[in-house]
């Protein structure tokens, strides 16, 4: 039998499919896919952290390798109240390793994909940590943002020796460091006083180690070290990304670790509370957490939206769940038409797939749903079958009261009139380009004229993108601009039908409702 072997060059994570692990339980999958950063998001105790700590014990350091070996025992430590017993985890991953014959004859074989249990059933974990596939790992908790004034317990004079660190890393990491913090270094140095070592910098002709460094600048060091000291196709796990940083660093260090890691092939996966990170969906693999009736899902590519909707109460008579920011546009055009704008609340929940965990979520909560409507696309699960086949990922269970929850959930699900194969953005840019001139005003021709400019993009979504960028104006200004235009289409009507018919249906009693209540109103604040 010919032997294996992992090499040290780990290539990818794909996803994770987690049965039980803490607090997270039957988490169905959460994907690493696409860009090299993921950022995952979520409210408190829903599990950000225990994906990171679950990565970085699904691998070993790899051979000769100086990097530290994390087990699980290092971040799930058995205690009165845990064991981990009946803990379990799938990852789905992809990376080389090395035959040998018994000639002694070695071929380095590239596994595309392959999928390793790892699981906890009695006292030991599963598989022997020596059987893990080899990566080398960084992971860089928040403990790194603790000053280093505050876990020095000395109270004397600290006498160091300094040493001015000219090397290619060292170079890399101070250049790095200014244009992330907007400064001016001169120096990246390490302080070495007995067995202690201390990072420290040099700005403006002012040197100073970690011990008088601010906890932003410090943990900022330190996760730069990590970025460009790791191997390449390395994986790096950062808790917290944002603490310590304010908007605009924040901003240039996602830019700048984002270049890195596609320049190495690296992959870096962090958790986030900082909504503002949410709008660097260029760089960022966008997923929430969230817990449903005890399980836990992940939601890809979402916007905030989606998660106050399921944790918060409906705030307007009517609601509306849309995909993006342009179907916000198209509900709101449809909404002002018939005068109904100030009844209808949008909620974007992002991708297609997410809409079906968003109501499943609101139904099983028990919310009443009969003022709400799941509004998608029309370019994907169009057809009652292929909603039920995704609503029975998110409610599963063969009792009657489940078949219902499905029934209710599809039933509040509908799709914006498109033609078969055309996505929303192309079909709007189809509409704008075959208007009539003849009776627009000058800036609506003009618009009509950068449509017809615009021909076979690489990206779908720049069909509409580029008419919004093109006018100069911002994006929710741009966007109505675009719409307004596209309503002037012979098509329109029919494009919006469902989501019309569905308000107009509606109005009588939401209107009858708010006017009931109007003089209700009156009344009370004329007695205070």
């Amino acid at each position: 039998m010919p032997a294996t072997a992992p090499l040290r060059n780990g290539y990818r994570v794909h996803s994770m499919e987690i049965e039980k692990l803490k607090n997270l339980s039957n988490l169905d999958e959460i994907s690493f896919e696409d860009k090299p950063l993921t950022g995952i998001f979520g409210p408190n105790c829903c599990g950000k952290s225990t994906i990171l700590h679950a990565l970085a014990c699904c691998y070993q350091p790899p051979a000769n390798s100086l990097q530290f070996n994390y087990k699980f025992s290092f971040f799930f430590v058995p205690n009165t109240d845990a064991l981990w017993q009946g803990s379990k985890l799938v990852l789905t991953h992809s990376y080389r390793y090395q035959t040998t014959d018994a000639a002694g004859n070695t071929q380095v074989v590239d596994l595309k994909r392959r999928t390793s249990d790892y699981l906890k059933r009695t006292t030991r974990w599963i598989p022997r940590y020596d059987k893990r596939p080899a990566r080398p790992i960084a992971y860089i908790g928040v403990s790194s943002c603790v000053p280093h004034i505050e876990l020095e317990k000395r109270e004397y004079m600290i006498n160091y020796t300094t040493a001015t660190r000219n090397d290619n890393l060292g170079k890399q990491v101070l250049s790095a460091l200014g244009r992330v913090l907007n400064r001016s270094y001169d120096e990246l140095n390490e302080h070495t006083a007995g067995s202690k070592k201390y990072g420290g910098l040099k700005s403006t002709n002012i040197r100073y180690s970690t011990l008088s460094m601010g906890a932003g600048e410090q943990r900022l060091l330190y996760v730069l070290e990590a970025l460009y000291s790791i191997p390449k196709k390395g994986l790096i796990l950062i808790d917290e990304l944002d603490i310590m940083l304010h908007g605009d660093a924040l901003e240039r260090f996602v830019k700048a670790i984002h270049d890195r890691a596609k320049d190495k092939e690296l992959q870096i996966v962090f958790t986030s509370h900082r909504e503002q990170l949410l709008d660097l969906d260029e760089f960022i693999n966008i997923r929430h957490l969230h817990n449903v009736d005890g399980d836990s899902v992940c939601l890809n590519d979402t916007k905030p939206d989606a998660l106050r909707r399921l944790t918060g109460q409906q705030t307007r008579p009517l609601e509306i769940l849309v995909e993006d920011d342009l179907a916000t546009a198209i509900v709101n055009k449809v909404a002002s038409s018939l005068g109904m704008k100030k009844y209808v609340e949008t909620y974007r929940f992002g991708a297609a797939k997410n809409a079906f965990t968003v109501v499943g979520g609101m139904v099983l909560k028990g919310d009443n749903v009969d003022s709400s409507l799941c509004l998608l696309d029309g370019d994907e699960y169009r057809t009652d079958q292929l909603k039920d086949e995704q609503i029975k990922k998110v409610l599963t269970g063969n009792q009657q009261e489940d078949d219902d929850r499905r029934t209710k959930s599809v039933e509040i699900m509908t799709d914006l009139a498109l033609p078969e194969g055309q996505h929303p953005e192309q079909y709007i840019h189809g509409m704008i380009v075959d208007l009539d001139v003849a009776g627009l005003n000058d800036e609506d021709k003009e618009l009509v004229t950068l449509a017809k400019e615009i021909q076979m993009p690489q990206d779908r979504h720049d069909y509409v993108n580029k008419l919004v960028e093109e006018q100069g104006y911002g994006r929710r200004e741009g966007l109505l601009k675009v719409i307004d235009l596209a309503s002037e289409s012979n098509r329109w009507d029919e494009f919006v039908k469902p989501v019309q018919d569905w308000l107009e249906a509606k109005k009588p009693e939401v209107v009858e409702n708010a006017e009931a209540e109007a003089p209700a109103a009156d009344e009370q604040e004329g007695q205070s």
